[in-house]
């Protein structure tokens, strides 16, 4: 693909490519913090750990 100044682009020049969505976490139950560095996450919502055959704890 041609990215020269010359090449006319494909789309209008206002036009946005992208938006987010990102919802308010909803603060729950937390670790203390000596036992949320040990699992990676603060949240036991967040907690997915890795099992053999995709099945969660």
């Amino acid at each position: 693909m041609d990215s020269s100044p010359d090449t006319p682009s494909r789309l209008p020049d206002n036009v946005s490519l992208a938006m987010a969505y990102v919802p308010f976490q909803q603060w729950g139950d937390v670790y203390s913090m000596d036992e949320a560095l040990n699992r990676g996450t603060l949240f036991p919502d967040l907690e997915f750990p890795f099992e053999r055959g995709g099945t969660r704890k």
